[in-house]
């Protein structure tokens, strides 16, 4: 792995949604007041049900128990894909590269969408899932 450090563009910098500063306010925030901080980045997802508790923790030795956003009901696909198809669907959404670096792919947000709107379906053959629309809601 090369020890080699490459700068930051200036003007990817002045696009970046978090500079340094910025971090460590964040990075404070979240320590200091997880349930407050988690609970105000969550809003930057779409919920289908929005969660009224952010953290629901114990450590105790004999019951260890972790739960976020425990009564909340969100769906990672729309989240990742189907949300951005209006003002980005023809955005790239991943840029795939193989072993050999010859081997790319650009994959927009409609294409992924299209290549993933039948995963639910054949997915419900192996754990059935509840539907919705295209998706399929996860817990």
């Amino acid at each position: 792995m090369s020890e080699q450090v490459y700068e930051v563009p200036a003007e990817w910098s002045k696009r970046a949604y978090v500079d340094s500063a910025r971090y460590a306010a964040m990075y404070e925030r979240s320590i200091k007041d997880p349930a407050g901080f988690w609970g105000a980045e969550a809003k930057r997802v779409d919920w289908f049900k929005p969660f009224t508790k952010v953290k629901n923790t114990s450590f105790d030795l004999h019951h260890v128990s972790i739960k976020w956003f425990e009564d909340g009901v969100t769906n990672v696909a729309h989240n990742c894909v189907d949300r951005h198809l209006a003002n980005r669907g023809d955005q790239v959404a991943i840029i795939w590269e193989g072993d050999d670096p010859k081997h790319d792919r650009k994959i927009t947000y409609r294409e992924l969408h299209a290549r993933s709107a039948g995963l639910p379906m054949c997915s419900r053959r192996v754990a059935p899932a509840r539907v919705t629309g295209s998706r399929s809601i996860c817990r």
